[in-house]
């Protein structure tokens, strides 16, 4: 068995028991491994790191800390990488790559600065790019409102005036479904890594923009 496999069915039984809402359930992970597996291929790598690309798909969202029991499951997450090292499924260089590429591939760490001043490998730049392909155009769209939802979030909420760090220069608040495209996924586009995660970012960007214009006409209402 190669850690291809150990790690899809680790990924699996895992992600089934963390209690996610459908936004960050198994068929993300999914997606995210076949948006990786095209963008590697683009890349021209070859199939071992095309193997090891999408070991880091199938594991990326463990250690997520938006949902209870991440610190566990991290624990549990190295404790495999460090078995298919001394099985010999996984060398350690590959180990490292698969960590280096989990601490810094978030959106939050890389706003704090995670990606700067250090030598990127190919490998982050796929999988990167391929969970945040899954973060916009339609499916975006539908991830973003099931997470709000789960968290009792608003659909949309204005304020009379903006405020730096609080809503969008309409006064759409950040907080609400509507103000998260604003506060992160209309950044998304430029923030790619790869050639091929770039293209794939056009139109489901486009999607976004003509999704926004019509429920923010169709939601506008006095306060």
């Amino acid at each position: 068995c190669s850690c291809l496999d150990h790690a899809y069915r680790f990924a699996h039984d895992e992600t089934c028991s963390a209690g996610c809402d459908g936004s960050h359930d198994w068929s993300h992970i999914l997606r995210v491994k076949k948006n990786a597996l095209e963008i590697a291929s683009s890349e021209n790598l070859d199939d071992g790191r095309k193997r090891l690309v999408q070991v880091i798909a199938l594991l990326h969202d463990l250690p997520d800390t938006k949902y209870a029991g991440a610190e566990e499951r991290a624990k549990r997450l190295e404790e495999f990488l460090v078995a298919q090292v001394e099985q010999k499924n996984l060398s350690v260089e590959a180990s490292k790559v698969v960590r280096f590429v989990l601490e810094r591939m978030s959106f939050k760490d890389e706003s704090k600065g995670s990606c700067l001043g250090v030598e990127l490998p190919v490998e982050l730049k796929v999988v990167q790019d391929a969970d945040r392909l899954d973060a916009i155009g339609a499916v975006g769209i539908a991830r973003c409102f099931m997470f709000g939802g789960s968290r009792n979030g608003s659909l949309i909420e204005w304020k009379k005036d903006p405020v730096a760090g609080v809503t969008n220069e309409d006064g759409i608040v950040y907080k609400s479904c509507v103000g998260h495209f604003y506060e992160k996924l209309l950044k998304l586009k430029g923030m790619m890594k790869t050639r091929r995660g770039t293209e794939l970012a056009e139109d489901r960007h486009k999607v976004m923009l003509d999704f926004l214009s019509q429920i923010q006409e169709e939601c506008r209402v006095d306060w």
